[in-house]
């Protein structure tokens, strides 16, 4: 077995902390030593960077305690300030401390669940989120908003979105998976391998005494959480709680322009060509591109050109070490058998694709060229079995190739299969008693009838197989009176349909008359109502003489009264005057029981005409609500002529009329 060993490096201002955390440990140093300590914070370019600077915090950081709960009843000096760096509890520096060490000037006006702070203002999980965004940028985190170096994605932004190294992930609330509420949670991300998802965190841990613990893992540090290393449940979270994603600019992560050649190239120094059963084997070389490598997948396929292993790394950088990857780690090259097979390496960079191939042998498996000998030898088989008969199957099944499949099988008259077993022997032969073939296939299981029973064996070379047709009880009779009582059945079923299609057909004939019927009873009462109303309309909407309404005039000043049905005319009136001045106003009654009532969406048109010497001149008119507002205007006339007044109706309805009055005056 591989061991590997990770060697870490730091650098030298992750080394100033990590001497700041063990001064903490002997005594609790002064403000002083605190600011001569502090990170000295060069912001990352790139998600390399970001997860390099995130490993040398984990050394410092995991296992302490950021912020608080609640109120803390003992270990209260736990509290503050240990994300400092230091290890000491009780070194007593507030929030606000550290803050003036980091150059914050702004500190201690804001009272947060015990620790000062303005500029890392949110508790818990969210302040410490907010301090690591800070310790890889030198921005603080806008949380929720866009700004300071940082870009907020919220709802549909949140589609399909890949999460990366830096990031700052927060959902407001959910239920989850089980059906328990969960509260709102903050959490930076560290590393993203494919689709999995590990972060830095602070939450609470209640062995702590209300005190958030740091933690580098999954989010929510709670192991029986494997849902939330997912990238696509965490966004998803993130989306459909409100939350959002936190992005910061990585200045040094930009890609070469959309049009420079790739230079990808996959170099490999060490790979297999023969090793023993059971032998492993490391591989080395390197992939380097001008562009971030997306993606690196690792085969070994067997000599049927069938996959049998396959890694993928996700390495998202210009340069990889082989040694390093899953195609490496995860291709165990000791688990397999004999045989002839092919390893394959395949890097892109989203613009090209470089492989490499190379066939080897484990062990001395057989030439390939040797045909197979695979044969399968059934010596006890069932012939004619009683219902409920156990039935033991014998023989043999042999080959020059290891036997990599078996399959049992038991077919009904039809062709279906009732049964089946599968066994895997990898051996050169084996014994059909000791197989589930035998021991899985419940012949007495089985119901009166015909079947037939297979068994099919293959080494990957060639395939060999044995059937025997066989009966359990007696089918024939079986068969006769099963058709019998289907026969009955059948008959029975279409006697019962025949009468229940009948009694729907009477049923639906009885409904279509009471229809028909209740459809006449309604046409005669709509008929007589409309005759009634028709009726009641002609008796009640009669003006005598409607077309020629009376004016009461004294020189050209007059009156009239209105009662529309519909259109309607005054009697002809002489204008005294050059100008005359037409006002109307009207209401709404309705003739059926004479009510009076204003409707400005029902209207009538005044209309003035010139019909001296029995002519028609149209001199104006206007439009007019039914609002009970009059309204009027000023018409230019020659006195001594004769006019008339127009009137037509809008919008009434049928047992309606327009009732009001209309007045004429001179004007000198």
């Amino acid at each position: 077995m591989r061991i590997m060993t990770k060697i870490r490096r730091m650098t030298a201002s992750a080394m100033a902390v990590i001497s700041a955390a063990m001064l903490g440990m002997t005594a609790a140093p002064s403000l002083t030593a605190l600011t001569a300590h502090a990170y000295s914070i060069t912001p990352v370019r790139s998600t390399e960077e970001v997860t390099q600077r995130l490993d040398e915090m984990e050394s410092i950081y995991k296992g302490k305690h950021w912020g608080s709960t609640g109120s803390v009843k003992s270990k209260q000096d736990l509290i503050n300030a240990v994300n400092a760096g230091y290890s000491d509890p009780g070194m007593g520096f507030s929030m606000a401390d550290r803050e003036s060490a980091l150059g914050l000037s702004d500190y201690g006006t804001k009272k947060v669940s015990g620790v000062n702070s303005n500029k890392f203002s949110g508790t818990q999980c969210w302040g410490f989120a907010v301090y690591m965004g800070y310790v890889l940028t030198g921005s603080i985190p806008k949380m929720g908003s866009t700004g300071n170096g940082y870009t907020c994605y919220k709802g549909n932004a949140l589609n399909g979105f890949t999460l990366r190294p830096g990031d700052i992930i927060r959902n407001e609330g959910y239920t989850d998976w089980d059906g328990t509420w969960q509260s709102e949670h903050v959490g930076l991300v560290w590393r993203v391998d494919g689709s999995q998802v590990t972060v830095v965190e602070s939450n609470v841990r209640s062995s702590d005494y209300g005190a958030n613990w740091i933690n580098w893992g999954t989010m929510g540090y709670h192991a029986s959480r494997s849902k939330l290393k997912d990238n696509g449940n965490l966004v998803r979270l993130a989306r459909e709680s409100g939350g959002y994603v936190m992005r910061p600019d990585l200045s040094g992560s930009s890609q070469p322009a959309a049009n420079t050649p790739s230079t990808l190239s996959l170099a490999v120094t060490s790979a297999p060509s023969k090793i023993a059963v059971g032998e492993l084997y490391g591989l080395r070389g390197s992939i380097s591109s001008n562009y971030n490598i997306t993606e690196v997948i690792g085969r070994i396929y067997n000599a049927s050109g069938s996959a049998v292993q396959e890694t993928h790394d996700y390495p998202n950088k210009t340069s990889v070490n082989i040694r390093y990857l899953n195609a490496n780690q995860k291709l165990y090259f000791n688990y397999l058998d004999a045989g002839y097979y092919t390893l394959e390496i395949v890097a892109t960079d989203g613009r090209e694709t470089r492989s490499f191939r190379q066939d080897f042998t484990v062990g001395d498996p057989a030439p390939a060229d040797v045909p197979s000998t695979i044969s399968v030898s059934v010596t006890s088989a069932p012939s004619q079995l009683n219902v409920g008969q156990l039935y033991g199957l014998r023989g043999t099944i042999s080959s020059n190739y290891n036997i990599t499949e078996v399959i049992g099988r038991i077919y009904d008259a039809y062709g279906n299969v009732v049964q089946e077993t599968h066994d895997w022997p990898n051996t050169t032969s084996c014994n059909i008693k000791y197989l589930n073939a035998n021991q899985q296939l419940y012949f007495n299981y089985l119901d009166t009838g015909y079947y037939t029973m297979e068994i099919v064996a293959t080494d990957g070379k060639g395939t060999d197989g044995y059937k025997k047709d066989f009966t359990v009880g007696d089918p024939a009779a079986a068969e006769a009176q099963a058709r019998a009582e289907a026969e009955a059945r059948r008959a029975e079923e279409e006697a019962r349909a025949q009468a229940e299609a009948q009694a729907r057909a009477q049923e639906q004939a009885r409904a279509e008359e009471e229809a028909r019927r209740a459809a006449e009873a309604q046409a005669r009462a709509a008929e007589e109502e409309s005759r009634r109303q028709q009726e009641a309309y002609e008796q009640i909407c009669v003006v005598p003489d409607e077309d020629n309404l009376p004016v009461s005039v004294s020189g050209d000043t007059g009156a009239f009264e209105l009662h529309l049905c519909s259109n309607s005319s005054t009697a002809a009136f002489t204008a005294a005057s050059d100008k005359i001045w037409i006002v109307t106003r009207g209401n709404v009654e309705d003739l059926r029981n004479g009510n009076i009532y204003t409707d400005a969406n029902k209207h009538f048109i005044m209309s003035f005409y010139d019909v001296t010497g029995g002519g028609m001149s149209y001199a104006g008119g206007y439009y007019a609500n039914c609002d009970n507002i009059e309204g009027g205007l000023e018409f230019s006339v020659r006195a001594g002529h004769q006019y008339r007044i127009f009137l037509e109706t809008e919008g009434l309805g049928q047992t309606e009329a327009v009732i009001g009055d209309g007045h004429i005056y001179g004007v000198r």
